[in-house]
């Protein structure tokens, strides 16, 4: 029950959470106009729905104690455990929303790939039960690998389950990189790099945020057909340039710069 909480409760909210967002409430766009770029707001978006999660899936747990299981001292890694898993779920779920064209083929997503993984983790019924095919399956099923780490919180863990949890950071860093991608396709400024706030093509600073809206969404139309990937790429890289780059100039104490004039607006 801990594992079924923790994916019904990062995978679809991110799916549909963040398509409603993005797509009917434009909240994105409002937060892109600051001095946020893509890969911060989807980390942000993904810790969020994580802590959320992880909060959610600690309270099946609750009730079986309550209902007479013993606690042990594993139990208090289990919000750890629940943390990742969701942490890679919830970057599942806006690569999802970043992908699909209408909320109604979130049906697909949910028939093709979350019911497959409920199904085969372990939750209802051994694995073991289950044909050599599944079995192996089940083996790279992140949901799988939550369901032994929880069981190993209450009645102890062994050493396999070290590779367990390394194989569900794996995951959500894997997922993270891959929703940032998909997300920067979409984003109006994929084209020039996705990462307005650390360009020297435009003469802008950090935080200059309304020469940035003036010069990037006059400028620069979005991408389509199937240059959105190749976008989605370079805006990833540049965004991690970025960032790096954020950091070392704290460090330096040469950031954020004095604010400066918007450029006069382009026709």
């Amino acid at each position: 029950m801990v594992a079924t909480a923790v994916i019904f409760s990062s995978a679809l909210p991110a799916m549909f959470g963040t398509f409603v967002k993005h797509r009917f409430q434009n909240t994105y766009d409002a937060i892109l106009a600051a001095p946020v770029d893509v890969e911060e707001l989807v980390t942000a978006e993904m810790l969020w729905i994580a802590l959320r999660s992880g909060t959610y899936g600690c309270v099946p747990l609750l009730v079986t104690i309550a209902f007479g299981l013993d606690p042990a001292w594993g139990m208090l890694l289990v919000p750890f455990f629940c943390f990742t898993t969701a942490l890679g779920f919830a970057g599942f779920g806006i690569a999802m929303a970043a992908t699909v064209a209408k909320i109604d083929q979130f049906n697909y997503v949910t028939a093709l790939f979350v019911t497959p993984l409920f199904l085969v983790a372990g939750t209802f019924f051994p694995i073991e039960g289950l044909p050599q095919g599944f079995q192996a399956i089940a083996q790279v099923n992140p949901l799988h690998q939550l369901v032994e780490l929880v069981r190993g919180g209450a009645f102890g863990f062994e050493a396999v389950d070290l590779a367990r949890f390394a194989f569900l950071v794996g995951f959500a860093l894997l997922t993270w990189r891959i929703a940032v991608i998909t997300a920067c396709a979409l984003a109006p400024s994929a084209v020039s790099g996705c990462v307005p706030f650390c360009s020297s093509d435009a003469g802008i600073g950090p935080l200059d945020s309304v020469s940035v809206s003036v010069t990037i969404y006059s400028t620069t139309p979005p991408p389509s057909g199937s240059s959105k990937l190749d976008a989605g790429v370079k805006c990833a890289r540049s965004a991690t340039a970025c960032w790096r780059n954020r950091v070392a100039a704290r460090l330096t104490g040469s950031w954020p710069p004095a604010p400066r004039m918007p450029p006069p607006l382009l026709k």
